[in-house]
């Protein structure tokens, strides 16, 4: 019997078919699932997310928004390995765009490893002519990081010759000029990046900066409420809600101190006392509000607890005179002598030349003198 031969041609083109099969491309499937992980991120269901985008890459391995996606979502969760996965592989997939090597330089300059991101930007400059406006961008941002402000300046101005109206580049030059001090083109290139684009949250959060450093803190609670709407897990929102945080706190701490110095020098003594406790309130370390409210509550009778106050004020900082000089009145007041003494003489001992202190130190002397000759 003549045995059947199949030619080799039909053999590789059968293998091909089931290969195909077996590993089938579906860029629609996989677009599908790019759309409902975008919308699991609006949504902050990040491990959602990213589980959804797996799933996309089974039909479609090579998605770039997907990977570039992924990353992000890790960078967001705070993940950097994963984003790096993510990164390096968008430009296994697409070598020869400079998307993926400026989301590499993006993650290097989160690990404060400058040098490398500064390679992958050379990189993505060569894949473009002109470079891309991000890569623009991200070298601006890393020579700010290290404080080189004047080549800052100079790539992002350069970044802006090619692209004008880039909201991004306006905002970065604007970052720049905010920490210079520059108030006057922090401003003025802050409120164009705005006008351009009020929904980017680089732009948003810029805007809260320059009104941070403005010191208008209504202004930038209201741009850092729209960045928080936009994007809570921005990590320049999270450090804009930390600034502000800080900053309104400080306000806050300085406007108790300063209510409470009024109150006293008018003789109101328990709003004086009121104030200068919101003071503690928010920061249990402020030594001069300690002591301020340790002099009021001799003036309202409370004696003990200002001897308590005088004694932490005194742990805080040993080479204050005047808490030893109000330690010592309260403690006169309580009838423990011998202490009030000791604490006048550590006053004088801190400052020998106040003759105020030797005058009460000598009247006081006096005093207790006259009263034990009294008492005989």
């Amino acid at each position: 019997m003549k045995k059947l031969r199949i030619p080799i041609i039909t053999i590789i083109l059968l293998l091909g078919i089931v290969m195909s099969a077996e590993t089938q491309i579906d860029e629609g499937k996989s677009d599908v699932l790019y759309q409902k992980a975008r919308d699991l991120v609006y949504q902050r269901k990040y491990a959602e997310a990213i589980d959804t985008l797996k799933a996309a890459f089974s039909y479609d391995p090579g998605n770039r928004r997907a990977l570039m996606l992924m990353g992000d979502v890790y960078l967001k969760m705070g993940n950097l390995p994963g984003a790096e996965q993510a990164f390096n592989q968008l430009i296994q997939v697409d070598p020869h765009r400079p998307q993926g090597y400026v989301k590499m330089a993006e993650l290097y300059w989160h690990w404060e490893r400058y040098n490398e991101a500064m390679e992958f930007l050379r990189t993505a400059s060569r894949l473009s002519k002109p470079p891309d406006a991000d890569v623009y961008f991200w070298k601006g941002h890393i020579f700010r990081s290290i404080e080189q402000f004047g080549k800052a300046d100079s790539i992002i101005l350069e970044g802006l010759e090619y692209y004008p109206d880039n909201p991004m580049l306006l905002a970065d030059y604007a970052a720049t000029q905010i920490v210079q001090g520059d108030s006057l083109e922090a401003g003025k290139y802050i409120d164009s990046a705005y006008q351009l684009d009020s929904n980017s949250v680089y732009v948003v959060n810029t805007m809260v900066s320059y009104q941070i450093f403005k010191n208008n803190l209504e202004a930038a609670s209201n741009y850092l409420e729209r960045a928080t709407a936009l994007d809570p897990d921005d990590p320049f929102t999270r450090s804009n809600l930390l600034a502000y945080s800080n900053l309104y706190r400080d306000e806050k701490i300085t406007h108790y101190f300063i209510e409470g110095n009024k109150a006293f020098e008018k003789s109101l003594y328990r709003k004086a006392r009121e104030n200068y406790r919101k003071a503690l309130e928010e920061d249990s370390l402020f030594f001069e509000a300690m002591v301020n409210l340790a002099y009021t509550n001799i003036h309202l009778g409370d004696l003990d607890r200002a001897v308590e106050l005088f004694e932490k004020a005194a742990r805080m900082n040993q080479n204050y005179a005047s808490v030893y000089i109000g330690w010592a009145d309260a403690l006169l007041g309580l009838n423990r002598f011998d202490e009030a003494l000791e604490k006048y003489e550590r006053a004088i001992a801190l400052e020998p030349e106040n003759q105020e202190y030797k005058q009460i130190y000598n009247d006081v002397v006096q005093a207790l003198e006259e009263l034990e000759q009294q008492s005989e």
